[in-house]
């Protein structure tokens, strides 16, 4: 078991309608992230959405040739202001 997993896992009101498993950002990095990586939180705009998405980061003059791959709850659009941790796309910045 790592962080609990096992529980949430298990746990039937995480899950969708279908029955998809779902977790929230904050247990994402509880699982998969370290205390040093957990911190990196970075913010971008898509720019290619087609696939894995690609994200031109704030501060960046183009956008990165990296591919990222994203939460299943998240469908990127072209424009979209995300939130980036540990290479895993978060979401969309509302």
């Amino acid at each position: 078991m790592v962080n609990g997993f096992s529980y949430w896992w298990r746990n039937e009101s995480r899950t969708t309608p279908g029955g998809d498993f779902m977790i929230t950002a904050e247990e994402f990095v509880n699982i998969f992230g370290n205390e040093k990586q957990s911190k990196s939180v970075r913010f971008g705009t898509i720019t290619d959405a087609i696939g894995k998405p690609r994200v031109r980061l704030d501060g960046e003059a183009n956008a990165s040739i990296k591919r990222y791959t994203r939460l299943a709850s998240y469908t990127p659009v072209v424009g979209d202001r995300v939130a980036i941790l540990n290479r895993f796309i978060l979401g969309k910045i509302i």
